[in-house]
């Protein structure tokens, strides 16, 4: 088991390489998403709940960008945020780390 979980803390450890060539802001709606699913799953010992919550948090991120975009366009002003699918996947990835390694993890312990 140990040598499974170092396994996978070496290739979490070395895909972060692969993170080189992500925008920024991808990045922080990935960590956003982490952030948000994990006291979810020490709440609520849901892997599916933590899920949920992240994709819900950046749906909701999204929604309000598009309000906020809306009002500006309305006042004649420039567009704040824009409203993109990708935020909403990046954060949603984050969840689905969280998930897949509270599955690992009381699949192997």
């Amino acid at each position: 088991m140990k040598r499974i979980l170092t396994l996978l803390l070496l290739l979490m450890f070395f895909s972060v390489s692969a993170f080189a060539g992500i925008p920024k802001d991808k990045k922080k709606h990935f960590v956003l998403g982490v952030v948000v699913s994990l006291p979810t799953i020490f709440l609520k010992h849901n892997p599916l709940t933590a899920f949920a919550v992240s994709f819900g948090v950046g749906l909701l991120k999204e929604v309000k960008d598009g309000i906020e975009n809306q009002s500006a366009r309305r006042r004649g002003r420039s567009i704040p945020h824009r409203v993109e699918a990708n935020d909403l996947h990046a954060t949603g990835l984050g969840g689905i780390i969280v998930f897949l390694v509270k599955i690992i993890k009381d699949t192997i312990c």
